[in-house]
């Protein structure tokens, strides 16, 4: 039996690598979506949006959560940058 070294497998199709990043990037971006509302609507809770979101954001309850409390009444939106 011929086995293919584990470099070429793995790096055969370079499109698999930029989807991989590029997936990477999106679930980043949505696992912080809770911390950047949260900054962008000036909540007074964004230090403990950040603390549930960074580990608890993991749990999709715990997600929730921190979207919930980024979302709630209280702050005004930054307006900018």
């Amino acid at each position: 039996m011929i086995s293919m070294p584990a470099s070429v497998a793995l790096n055969d199709n370079g499109i698999g690598v930029v989807l991989f990043i590029c997936l990477v990037i999106l679930v980043l971006a949505l696992y912080w979506t809770p911390l950047a509302l949260a900054y962008r609507r000036r909540s007074p809770d964004l230090v403990a949006v950040a603390v549930v979101n960074g580990l608890l954001g993991w749990t999709v309850a715990g997600w929730i959560v921190a979207l919930a409390m980024a979302l709630r009444p209280g702050g005004r939106l930054r307006h900018g940058s």
